[in-house]
């Protein structure tokens, strides 16, 4: 009979008290997690990301085909089978989105433990998704971000495990590539760096006939075919993509943006502290992973070029790259925190680590604390909470009254007796806005020939009409043009003012001049 040597046994009792607390950190971090996104949670929404994606949802549970006219279904086909057990609500999204951020949470711990090994560092990398204030946001406010950034870590966690022979690869990787894409369109720039990162794992040489032999392999072949028939299907029921992009993209904030989003990358205000590790930690990840490092560079570079064009910002679009900060400086990080310190410089290293983890997390702590604290706040003043306010005014008004407006779409669900013209979709008839104002001129027209009564909200969309660009800009024209050709009385404004601009919504009685 073998016997098993002393130190094997206790090697092996050492990897399962490993494993324990690794699992049972991995739970508290999504527990905490769960906590940070759900505590003092209230619902906030804006017009139209998620107002447009509540009506797309609730025409698809009756049986209706995704017809947004602004964006892709993706997000829609995400909330379809949560909605139809809880309902088509805000608060419906806000829990998908935050299931999406609660799952970010061990997806981001097995990556970096594919890509490292290093148990401790991916529990760091993990935990800096627990609590940075831009995660713990985003998941709360119900936007597309969450399971964009889940999915697309995903993908990149299933790239190294894809057999170029395999068909089922390729059939699942092609249909999280079209979920991906039907997100959000800007998500197929992400195809590119996955498969320049796949070759590289794979070590594919890059010869005309070996990319030639990969591209046609079972894998990339029904990845690709997947993505083309999945994409298209979903996209032919609504005309998304047929809306102007123009007015969004601009040459001219490129420089701009692509500065403040690699500010952001580098860690915003806590750049001090992060940045470093993230720039040696690349290095470091260059010599121990070539592939995956040669991966974070590639998109975090042609993430950062996709969306500057763009002439809005978010720091919620990086939240991809924010996760591949973290999968090269956590390890790194770690590793120093390791390292014997023979001498003076190592030792001030060792604990000048230490002490910028602590700073880091409790700068994190401070700002989840004060995202919580303030979230009241955030729904008063957001669309929602200034939808609110206006519709009390709104049940007041006569059945049959006409009201003209760029936020119809906040009072959807109110089952108001009145009929909205909504000037997001005579926007997207006319880019000429002028054209457009005839068009609501003749409708106000028409409800006051009638013997209804008119009215118009007044929102941040004609107060700020060049903040956005595309579909949502120059609606300041619609309001003017009733200058002069009927009196404009104010009924009803605002307590709150909305967030962002600082304007409050104003409800206004149109009228025939004396």
């Amino acid at each position: 009979m073998e016997l098993t040597p002393p130190i094997h046994r206790a090697t092996a009792r050492l990897s399962v008290t490993e494993e324990l607390i690794t699992r049972l950190m991995l739970g508290a971090f999504v527990l905490v997690g769960l906590v940070l996104r759900v505590y003092n949670l209230s619902p906030v929404a804006w017009v139209p990301d998620h107002y447009e994606r509540l009506i797309e949802v609730s025409a698809m549970l009756d049986g209706e085909l995704p017809s947004s006219a602004i964006y892709a279904p993706g997000f829609s086909l995400v909330l379809l089978l949560p909605s139809a057990i809880f309902g088509v609500s805000i608060t419906t999204m806000q829990a998908v989105t935050i299931g999406f951020g609660v799952m970010l949470i061990p997806l981001v711990y097995l990556l970096v433990l594919q890509v490292t090994g290093d148990r401790t560092g991916s529990l760091v990398a993990a935990g800096m998704c627990v609590v940075s204030p831009i995660f713990v946001f985003t998941d709360r406010f119900g936007f597309v971000d969450s399971p964009v950034t889940t999915l697309a870590v995903l993908a990149i966690y299933l790239v190294p495990q894809l057999k170029p022979g395999s068909i089922r690869d390729g059939t699942v990787f092609g249909l999280l590539l079209s979920l991906l894409f039907l997100l959000r369109q800007t998500n197929v720039i992400l195809i590119p760096p996955l498969v320049v990162y796949w070759l590289l794992v794979s070590g594919i040489e890059v010869r005309l006939q070996s990319l030639l032999r990969a591209a046609t392999s079972p894998l990339w072949v029904i990845a690709g075919g997947t993505f083309v028939v999945v994409s298209g299907l979903a996209t032919l029921p609504s005309n998304w993509y047929a809306v102007d992009v123009g007015g969004f993209v601009s040459l001219s904030v490129l420089p701009a943006n692509l500065a403040h989003y690699w500010f952001l990358l580098a860690g915003n205000i806590t750049a001090p502290i992060l940045f470093p590790f993230v720039a040696l930690g690349w290095l470091a990840m260059l010599r121990t992973n070539r592939p995956f490092a040669i991966l974070v560079l590639l998109v975090l570079v042609i993430w950062t070029v996709g969306h500057s064009p763009v002439s809005f910002t978010s720091a919620r679009y990086m939240s991809v790259g924010y996760v591949l900060t973290y999968a090269v400086a956590a390890p790194f990080a770690v590793g120093l925190t390791r390292r014997a310190a023979k001498t003076q410089l190592g030792r001030v290293v060792k604990h000048g680590t230490w002490v910028a983890g602590c700073l880091l997390a409790a700068l994190y702590l401070i700002g989840d604390g004060n995202i919580l604290a303030n979230w009241q706040l955030q729904t008063t003043r957001s669309d929602y909470g200034m939808s609110r306010e206006v519709a009390a005014p709104l049940r007041e008004i006569e059945a049959g009254s006409l009201v003209v407006t760029s936020v119809a779409k906040a009072f959807e669900g109110d089952a108001l007796r009145i009929e909205f013209v909504d000037l997001l979709d005579v926007s997207l008839v006319h880019e000429d806005r002028l054209l457009g104002s005839q068009d609501v001129e003749a409708a106000i027209s028409d409800a006051l020939d009638q013997g209804r009564r008119a009215f118009y909200i007044y929102s941040h969309l004609e107060a700020e009409p060049d903040e956005i660009g595309g579909i949502f800009a120059g609606h300041d024209i619609y309001f003017e043009q009733l200058d002069g050709e009927y009196n404009v009385r104010e009924v009803f404004r605002t307590r709150h003012e909305r967030l962002g601009g600082g304007h409050a919504w104003v409800l206004f009685e149109v009228t025939r001049l004396e």
